[in-house]
C-alpha cells in the first residue's frame, strides 16, 4: 500500500504542476492591450513565441524562477475572475513591447520584428533633425542673401572694412586686445 501512496503522490504532483507560460498566456489573452503588446493578435496561440517574449520580459533565469513561484502561489485558477496579483501581471505584460517601433510586431515564424502590412516602419530618432528642401538652390540663395545682409550691416556699423581693420590693428599694437 505504501508504494501506491507514493505513486499517487507523484501523480498528483505531476498533474497539478503549475505551467506559468500557459497561465500567463491565458491571462494575457483576456486583455486586448496585453494581446497587442505580447503579439498574441499576430501570432495566435503560439506558446513558443509567447514563451520567448515572456523570457525577455522577465530577464534572467533567477527572476523567472522567483516569479514562477509567486504566480503559482497566487493564481486563482479562474481566468474570468483573476486575483489581484494576476491583474497586476496582466498590466505588466500589457506595458511590455519587444519591438521598438509601434508599427512593428514580433513574428514568431521568422523570430524577429516585422512591419505590419498596412504600416510604414521607418524609425527616426528624436535627436535626428532632418531638413528637406525641394530645391537646394533656394537654400543657397537664402544663405547668400543672409551673408550679404550681415556684411552690409557690419560695414554700416563700422564705417568701412578698412577702418575696422585699422582699429583692430591699433588694439593689438597697443596691447589692449585681450582674448577671454
Amino acid at each position: 500500500m505504501h508504494k501506491h501512496g507514493v505513486v499517487l503522490l507523484i501523480l498528483v504532483a505531476c498533474c497539478s504542476a503549475c505551467d506559468v507560460i500557459q497561465i500567463s498566456f491565458d491571462l494575457c489573452n483576456t486583455d486586448v492591450f496585453c494581446q497587442n503588446s505580447m503579439y498574441i493578435d499576430e501570432n495566435g496561440a503560439d506558446l513558443v513565441t509567447f514563451e520567448f517574449l515572456y523570457e525577455r520580459l522577465l530577464g534572467n533565469a533567477t527572476y523567472q524562477a522567483t516569479f514562477a513561484d509567486m504566480l503559482c502561489n497566487e493564481t486563482s485558477g479562474n481566468i474570468t475572475a483573476p486575483s489581484a496579483f494576476e491583474k497586476l501581471w496582466i498590466t505588466a505584460m500589457s506595458k511590455y513591447r519587444y519591438c521598438n517601433h509601434i508599427n512593428q510586431y514580433f513574428d514568431g515564424y521568422i523570430k524577429k520584428c516585422a512591419c505590419k502590412t498596412d504600416k510604414v516602419c521607418k524609425y527616426t530618432s528624436a535627436n535626428d533633425e532632418e531638413f528637406h528642401f525641394t530645391n537646394s538652390s533656394l537654400f543657397f540663395v537664402v544663405i547668400v542673401l543672409a551673408m550679404a545682409f550681415n556684411a552690409i550691416l557690419f560695414i554700416h556699423r563700422n564705417g568701412t572694412v578698412y577702418n575696422l581693420l585699422s582699429e583692430v590693428k591699433e588694439l593689438f599694437v597697443s596691447g589692449r586686445a585681450t582674448f577671454a
